[in-house]
């Protein structure tokens, strides 16, 4: 969750990440995949605007992350199979991505509940980056890159309409 959070991610591009698509010593990931399930099947396709893009990812979580990479690598040598290439793998299996209503029904929706949150869908985590970031006074430019907006007008005419 942290990393929709930090990052403005879509929801199907966080859950398309695979280890190799971050470059740890930039603090970069590259967004080369989204995944979605349609009609109980799993969808691999390119990010929304078509276009492969790096974003930023905050140091302490890209620390974070390395992390637990380290402890999924050890727990797989233990077990003796092979890592999964996927940062949020299946439970069903770790040779594909985790499926998002699953995440939606047994992590998001019981953290908003815990946490006494009212509903807000995952989505949400997008806007709520967007708004912290221009509310600091980043560049409009750079957060609209960060969030793989197909031109600064669409940031603008978004927070104009719903300025989160």
């Amino acid at each position: 969750m942290a990393l929709l959070f930090q990052t403005g991610m879509r929801e199907g591009e966080a859950l398309g990440l695979q280890w190799d698509d971050f470059d740890w010593p930039r603090n970069l990931v590259d967004l080369r995949r989204t995944v979605a399930v349609c009609k109980g099947r799993l969808v691999i396709n390119t990010p929304k605007s078509g276009k492969l893009r790096a974003i930023d990812v905050p140091a302490g979580l890209c620390a974070r992350l390395r992390d637990l990479r380290s402890i999924r690598q050890a727990q797989a040598a233990v077990d003796g199979v092979e890592p999964s290439l996927w940062l949020f793998p299946a439970l069903t299996g770790a040779e594909k991505p985790l499926n998002a209503s699953w995440f939606w029904r047994h992590v998001w929706e019981p953290m908003l509940r815990k946490a006494k949150i009212r509903h807000i869908r995952m989505h949400d985590a997008r806007h709520t980056y967007a708004s912290l970031m221009l509310r600091r006074g980043v560049p409009v430019a750079y957060v609209s890159r960060q969030l793989g907006h197909s031109s600064i007008q669409v940031m603008v005419d978004l927070w104009h309409l719903h300025p989160w």
